[in-house]
């Protein structure tokens, strides 16, 4: 009894590590009233790539669809034991939700035995590629969020390493501290020309002198 209790803590603490929460809000720039709070989104399944949506997400999302053109969408990751002022974010313009037909969620993670999430990016798709806003509301499909038509991609992303920067070697100096000029390579004949000429002269003396032709008798 004992062994099985314990077997179901670990994997309860397992799914519990691997599962994080999102939060979204919509925010108006240069707005009188004060900055809104997140509210939960939904939680992702970090092991198994899946995503669960909140009660009140689709709902939400038809709101924010609604608003203003010059408002943001942003979607932030709940950290653990910090306040939401401290969660990281990305933001998208919130007038592309309308014409969206998905979202996808890039988590970034450290390489470790229990990585978890520290920062978080997040694009629409079937957005528009200038990233202009729609003229009008009624100009495209309005989407419906929640159905199967919308799609949600989850993926997590290890960081990596810049290219390496080719550097180059400092000049020598001399000693009054000006760089010191480098002749270039002179080229096989420049450097070997007069071993050629001297070869050439040799070989030349040291062929036979070609025999004189007879002259034809006369009949």
């Amino acid at each position: 009894m004992l062994d099985t209790l314990l077997i179901t803590f670990i994997l309860l603490h397992s799914v519990y590590a691997r599962t994080v929460n999102l939060h979204h809000r919509l925010l108006v720039p240069d707005s009188s009233a004060p900055t809104p709070a997140f509210v939960l989104k939904g939680s992702a399944d970090l092991e198994l790539g899946s995503y669960l949506p909140s009660e009140t997400a689709a709902r939400d999302l038809t709101t924010y669809s609604s608003q203003s053109s010059s408002a943001f969408y942003q979607v932030a990751l709940e950290l653990s034991n910090a306040p939401q002022d401290l969660w990281p974010f990305s933001s998208v313009d919130a007038c592309h939700l309308s014409s969206a037909t998905g979202e996808r969620i890039t988590l970034h993670t450290l390489p470790s035995t229990d990585p978890q999430p520290y920062s978080i990016d997040y694009w629409l798709i079937n957005e528009r590629s200038d990233g202009s806003c729609p003229k009008s509301a009624g100009s495209t499909k309005q989407t419906t969020f929640g159905t199967p038509n919308w799609n949600t991609t989850i993926v997590t992303k290890l960081p990596t390493s810049p290219p390496s920067i080719p550097w180059r070697v400092p000049p020598q100096l001399s000693p009054d501290g000006k760089p010191v000029e480098i002749k270039p390579e002179p080229s096989f004949i420049g450097k070997y020309w007069p071993y050629l000429i001297g070869a050439f002269f040799l070989f030349a003396f040291l062929l036979p002198a070609p025999e004189e032709e007879a002259a034809p008798k006369s009949k």
